[in-house]
This record gives C-alpha cells, sequence and structure tokens, in this order.
C-alpha cells in the first residue's frame, strides 16, 4: 500500500508540473485521466522509435540485398539488345526509394492523424473530469452545509 501512496505522490507532481496546478486541487480522477495520457503519450513516442529503428534497419537490409545483385548481375554478360545493367538498377532503385519516400509521409501524416485524435480526446476526458470535480466538490459543499 506505501508503494501506491508513492506512486500517487509522484503522479501528482508530475501532473503538478505538467499541467501547472497544485496537486492538492486535482481530484484523483483527474490525476488519473492525466496519468493516462503521458503514459499513452509516452507510449507514442516509444512505439514511434522502435518503428524508425525497425525501418531503417529493413532499409539497409534492402540497400544490401540490391548491391549484392548489382554485383551479381554486372559480372554477367550483357547482350546486346538488352540496356546496361546498371541504368536498369538505378532506375528500380531510383522508383523504389520515390516510393518508399511517399509511403513514409503517408505514415507520418496518419501518425500525426492518430496523434492528435488522441491527444483530442484525453483533453476531452480531462476537461469532462474538471466538471466532474466541480459538480462533485459542488455537491459535498451543499450536504456539509
Amino acid at each position: 500500500m506505501a508503494a501506491s501512496g508513492v506512486a500517487t505522490a509522484r503522479d501528482a507532481d508530475s501532473a503538478k508540473s505538467r499541467t501547472g496546478l497544485g496537486a492538492d486541487i486535482l481530484h484523483p480522477d483527474i490525476l488519473q485521466a492525466a496519468r493516462t495520457f503521458y503514459e499513452m503519450e509516452d507510449k507514442l513516442v516509444q512505439d514511434r522509435r522502435e518503428d524508425e529503428k525497425r525501418r531503417s534497419e529493413e532499409d539497409a537490409q534492402l540497400v544490401r540485398a540490391a548491391m549484392e545483385r548489382r554485383a551479381k548481375e554486372s559480372r554477367s554478360p550483357v547482350h546486346e539488345d538488352e540496356e546496361p545493367i546498371p541504368a536498369r538498377l538505378v532506375q528500380a532503385m531510383t522508383q523504389a526509394q520515390t516510393r518508399a519516400l511517399e509511403l513514409e509521409e503517408q505514415r507520418v501524416q496518419i501518425e500525426k492523424q492518430k496523434q492528435e485524435d488522441n491527444s483530442k480526446v484525453l483533453a476531452a476526458m480531462l476537461k469532462s473530469l474538471e466538471t466532474m470535480t466541480k459538480t462533485i466538490d459542488a455537491l459535498s459543499k451543499g450536504r456539509a452545509q
């Protein structure tokens, strides 16, 4: 139970520092919503970093494979009616890079939209919790009198 109290205090300090509000005026539900929001935000950042790392590794593998194919094809004889292998390879690599850039731009736009949507939802939840807290406080004061 003590660990829970420590976590709550740490979360309250985090909420206080991130929102600029005193932890003593924040309702526990608001603290939970803030905690959830920041956990989701941290998870999105972590997922993005892992995704970028994975894509980077995949790109490196594709480049290595293309270079190996190019080296292998450059050793094979070129028929008179065929275009030189390096020109075809350059064209294919250029098209692949262009498509990869287009897909990356689409992915970034989708990710931005997801983050904006998540932020809007969480902001609405936080606003709703603040309203509920005010209502609960008002009702509590009315009963106390």
